[in-house]
């Protein structure tokens, strides 16, 4: 089977004795970072991103799907705070890595959120990051969201090809 790109995520922070899933539900990640982290949900973020960054080194990897899926459950800022340097700086650290490897970022709506966070998206903007849209993304807020980060195109999937297309 031959693939035009691949999608990649992070989708487990590591610990002491495996890994631990970071979506699986709210009670998990409270349990994940209780036992793992001794409470500290930027001590597991930090882990998460640097796992995240790694997926740079994978070469049949195109698209990051999912960058910041550890604030799955964070909503309204609930657990942390999402604009604090100890929760943006490491995340900031894989968006220049996975950059700079030249991979493409997926924005999608879920959960009433644009993802990556707008500080995140613009970021990637910045450092001259590409992005596509997430096939069951709010298509019309996921575009006004990039636009406001600065965007004016996005790749789009045309006959099995991410292509540019001008928001």
């Amino acid at each position: 089977m031959s693939f035009n790109f691949a999608f990649g995520e992070c989708r487990f922070v590591p610990t002491a004795d495996g890994k631990r899933d970071v979506a699986i539900s709210e009670e998990y990640t409270a349990d994940t970072v209780e036992k793992y982290f001794r409470g500290d949900y930027y001590a597991y973020c930090r882990k998460y991103f640097g796992e995240a960054a790694r997926l740079a080194d994978n070469g049949d990897i195109n698209v990051i799907s999912n960058f910041d899926l550890v604030a799955k459950f964070n909503a309204q800022g609930k657990y942390f705070d999402e604009t604090h340097p100890k929760y943006v700086m490491p995340a900031l650290v894989a968006i220049e890595r996975l950059c700079a490897a030249g991979k493409m970022f997926e924005v999608n709506t879920q959960d009433g959120a644009v993802r990556p966070s707008a500080l995140l998206l613009s970021s990637i903007y910045e450092l001259g990051g590409k992005i596509t849209f997430a096939p069951d993304a709010d298509l019309e807020r996921a575009k006004e969201a990039a636009k406001e980060c600065g965007f004016e195109c996005a790749y789009a999937l045309l006959d099995g090809k991410l292509v540019p297309t001008e928001l």
